[in-house]
This record gives structure tokens, sequence and C-alpha cells, in this order.
């Protein structure tokens, strides 16, 4: 199998099921799907099984986004992991694209960009892409970069994927968003004002310590190219 893509889910029932339909029938390539449900109580982990994952999941309480993703690498078998939100659309052929991107471009994170403002395109091997040293929204990279443990746990949320694209920069890798492609965020967590979302502001202060700590080590020895 070429791509493992892997997924946290946690409530949100009726926004997953339709995104996972432009997810998953929009691919254009094979897959394999492994998904951590993190003690969702509205059905979407029955919803999830009726799917037939390779793998699913189920936590009694949330053990947070690092920790789950990682336990979906050590289980995966692809080439390529391909994390991906679970409240994001996405275009046609998107996995498609981004394997013949990963493949043509030696890279740290091949990315599809949501929201954010994209630079210049940049031209490497032949073709033009988008050149940050921080991608954000679905993403993908070669499992022999990460072996079984891509995200850092310092909290249950934040900066796990900043922190993944920044160790790669510092390597010598390229991270870029592909050109023509975008996902739509359907989700809006952004909107809650209440107990969970100042549950997560908490855990990215948590985060935010082990993460500066750990730019200040990948700078020690930087191998940066652009």
């Amino acid at each position: 199998m070429l791509v493992s893509i892997i997924m946290i889910t946690l409530n949100r029932k009726e926004i997953v099921k339709k995104t996972l339909d432009k997810i998953l029938n929009n691919a254009g390539c094979d897959f394999e799907l492994l998904v951590v449900d993190n003690g969702s109580t509205d059905g979407v982990d029955k919803y999830i099984a009726s799917l037939k994952p390779k793998l699913l999941i189920r936590h009694a309480e949330n053990k947070g986004v690092a920790h789950s993703l990682n336990k979906l690498i050590k289980r995966s078998s692809g080439k390529y992991i391909c994390h991906i939100g679970n409240d994001i659309e996405m275009d046609s052929n998107w996995l498609k694209s981004m394997l013949y991107y990963s493949e043509k471009i030696p890279t740290g994170v091949c990315a599809v960009h949501v929201v954010e403002e994209l630079p210049e395109k940049t031209n490497i091997n032949g073709e033009d892409v988008h050149l940050r040293k921080i991608v954000f929204g679905s993403k993908m990279y070669r499992r022999e970069l990460v072996k079984d443990l891509a995200y850092k746990e310092w909290s249950k949320y934040g900066l796990e994927d900043s922190d993944l694209s920044l160790r790669f920069y510092y390597q010598g890798l390229y991270n870029y968003y592909i050109p023509g492609y975008k996902g739509i965020h359907v989700g809006e967590d952004h909107r809650d004002k209440g107990a969970y979302r100042q549950m997560k502001w908490e855990e990215l202060a948590k985060a935010e310590i082990g993460y500066q700590e750990s730019i200040k080590e990948y700078k020690k020895n930087d191998n940066s190219i652009y």
C-alpha cells in the first residue's frame, strides 16, 4: 500500500458524514484508512465502523491529537502517511495529486491549503509549488522520515503539526502546498466560546513551552535550504 490516511474523530457526526464522502470518494487512488475515535458520544464511531476502515481504535476518553496520530502511524503500512482533519472537504483526485508531487519532490510535508495565504510559486525538480517553512491542512509525508513517532505529545492539542514541519525544514527538506487545490473547512469549533474552547487554549499554552524548546534544538543543526 502506498498511502495510509490517518484521522481522528470526536463527535460532530453529521459533519464527518458530509466531509468523508468528499475525502474518500474524491481521493483518486488507492489507500488504507485508519481512525482513532477519542471518546465520541454521538455515534460517529459507529458510522466510521460502517465504512470498514483498516483500523478503528475507540478511546473511552480524549487522548489528544499527537498521541492518537502516533498510535495510527505505528499500525499503518503505507509508504506515505496522509493526515487529514475530519472537517475538510476535498477536491477530486486530491490524494492522487499529493502522491504525484510527493514522488516528484524529496519532500518534508506536501500539503493542500485551506485558509492560508499562499506565497509565490517556486520550481523544484520541474514542478511549481508554494514553498513554506510551516504548512497546515491536509498533509502527506514519507513514513521513513518519522518512523513510528511523528508528533510530539506535549498536550492534547496544539503545535504538533507546526513542529513536524519545522523538524523537516531544519533537516533540509521541502514543505509546500500543491498548486490548484484547496480544502474547504466546514467545522465550526472556532465559534465555540465555552469550556471546550477554553480547554483547547489551555492545552495550547502547555504545548508552547515544548514547542519553543524543540525549535532551539533544531536550530543547533540547521541544514535548511530555503
